[in-house]
This record gives structure tokens, sequence and C-alpha cells, in this order.
């Protein structure tokens, strides 16, 4: 029988809405999916998703990240999920291309919890594409999307209609719970 006398410190993990109030108050841990990411020189940037909300994270080479690490990181595929250990600090400029614009995450501890496939039938950025759009000419099939429905459905447009379904049917719920009738 293996008795651990050592208590493992039990990981907080904050939501990306909450991260705001998180700014300059210490390491906080994020867990979320791999949107995208690229490196620049000694920095590497990473979009972390969860559902539909995103936030930037920064690894730049110092005394705690080495350059193995920054690449490592711009390695770990698309849509893997992953564990962040980081300091939440606010910008001076917005960051256009994420929903939390006035924060970002300065990470310290990368973890990969499932990584996955480095080449996806489909990729989110794809599928969240009107079919009209102008620039890229991509198109995904209608069997594509079906086949990938789990990747399909993490699209924005997707999520939306499913946020507006529940919504419906827990007033449509709630209206028969809590009908008072006056007679």
């Amino acid at each position: 029988m293996i008795q651990s006398k050592d208590k493992r410190s039990e990981r907080i993990f904050v939501t990306v809405p909450e991260l705001v109030n998180h700014v300059d108050n210490g390491l906080v841990w994020v867990r979320g999916r791999v949107h995208t990411s690229r490196a620049k020189g000694k920095q590497c940037f990473l979009i972390l998703r969860q559902q539909s909300s995103t936030i930037q994270c920064i690894l730049a080479v110092n005394d705690i990240i080495s350059k193995q690490m920054v690449k490592f990181t711009e390695n770990i595929p698309k849509e893997s999920i992953i564990d962040i250990q980081a300091k939440a600090v606010s910008v001076p400029n917005k960051i256009e291309s994420c929903t939390e614009q006035t924060v970002e995450l300065c990470v310290e501890q990368v973890f990969v919890i499932s990584q996955a496939k480095l080449q996806l039938p489909l990729q989110i950025e794809h599928a969240s594409r009107p079919e009209n759009s102008e620039g890229l000419n991509i198109r995904i099939s209608q069997k594509t999307r079906l086949d990938n429905r789990v990747l399909d459905l993490r699209t924005p447009a997707n999520q939306a209609i499913f946020r507006l379904h529940i919504q419906s049917q827990f007033n449509s719920t709630s209206q028969t719970l809590f009908y008072l009738s006056y007679t």
C-alpha cells in the first residue's frame, strides 16, 4: 500500500473571464486549448481558448523560461489541452485578437494534458469563416464537418446556437415551473 505523507497542493484553476480580477495578484493556473501559437525570436505568443473566451499568453526566454521551453510551447499542436501557471498582467494596448483585451498571461510553466493530432481534419478558424468570405478561399464540406462534429461544434457560431437553445429551454422550463395563476 502506498501512503503519501506529503500532501500535494491542489491546483485551483481560474477561468479566462475571471483573470481581470487576478491582475498582479501572483501566479494563477489556467486550463484551456491551444488556439494558435507562434514564435518570434526568443518569445512565443500563444492564444489560449476556453469555450469562446480567449487570452494571449507570452513566453520569453529569461531565468525561468529556457529557449527549449519556448520551442516546446511553439510546437504544441492546436486544440491540445494544456495547463499554464502564469502571472496575469495588464497590457498598455488592447489585444484585438482576443476576447480578454486588457490582460495577458506571462507564463512560467506549461503542461500538456491532452495532445491533439498534428494534422487535424479541419481548423477551427477555417470552419468559423462564412462561406462567402473574401480572402482565403477555404471551403469545408458538409461531410467533413459532420465526420468531425466534435471540432465543428467548437466554432463560435455553433457555441452561440447552443447557448441560445439552452437559454430558451431554461426560460420555457422556468415559466412552467413558476407559473402562478391568479384566479
